[in-house]
């Protein structure tokens, strides 16, 4: 069975914009490269896949990370 959630980041937030499932909303992709570059989208993007693996989601609706490398 395939669970998913959009979660891209930035205005894009189904799971992380629950206080209840984490702390703060996901920044955009943009925001993490001014602060960090690849690194820091790199270690936000197995933040996000902890998270949802935790949660039992399965399938993310984003983009992904060796699309835009």
């Amino acid at each position: 069975m395939l669970i998913g959630a959009d979660e891209e980041g930035g205005t894009v937030v189904r799971v992380s914009s629950n206080p209840n499932l984490h702390d703060t909303k996901f920044q955009s992709p943009q925001a993490l490269y001014r602060e960090g570059g690849f690194d820091r989208i790199t270690s936000d993007t197995a933040e996000k896949d902890a998270l949802l693996r935790d949660l039992g989601i399965n399938v993310n609706f984003a983009p992904r990370l060796s699309c835009i490398m």
